[in-house]
């Protein structure tokens, strides 16, 4: 597990990095760059929870090990059954209600940053705020969202080893 674990902690940490370089309007290399580090959030993000699932077969879980893949890229169960996996991950070593809060706040800021991304590529108005302020308000969005999916990947990937080896 930590073979996807880390290598994703530390993709969605270099989000954060660019961030401020988005902010100071260094867009050239900085948008490519951020495209990659997405992709790559993609990518390992399904692999991790699949190997987390794995890992913690005994738990109560409310989905299989390939749903916890493949759910975030199934039309509309995507928009609810991602977030009740990391749920149940993070319920594997009965984590407090703060924990469920951290989730919650990186789900609704993952679907924001989502929604925000492809408004205007569908010919959405980015008005009544103007475009700085609407790449400000995706890139606070995403600048939260990268955060908290790092706390709690690097958090589920502890617990799991602590129940593995104590």
């Amino acid at each position: 597990m930590e073979h996807f674990a880390f290598p994703l902690a530390v993709v969605v940490a270099l989000q954060l990095g660019i961030f401020p370089l988005l902010l100071a309007g260094q867009r050239d290399g900085a948008d490519g760059l951020a495209l990659l580090l997405v992709t790559g959030t993609v990518v390992l993000l399904p692999c991790w929870a699949y190997r987390a699932r794995l890992a913690t077969n005994a738990a109560f879980h409310r989905h299989s090990p390939g749903m916890a893949a493949g759910c975030w890229f199934i039309p509309v169960a995507g928009l609810y059954v991602p977030l009740r996996v990391v749920a149940d991950l993070l319920r594997v070593r009965r984590r407090s209600a703060g924990w469920t809060a951290v989730v919650l706040v990186w789900w609704w800021t993952w679907l924001a940053t989502a929604l925000l991304t492809l408004e205007p590529l569908h010919g959405g108005a980015v008005t009544p705020v103007g475009a700085v302020e609407w790449h400000l308000v995706r890139g606070g969005a995403q600048l939260v969202s990268a955060a908290l999916l790092t706390l709690v990947v690097l958090r589920v990937t502890v617990d799991i080893r602590k129940l593995w080896y104590g």
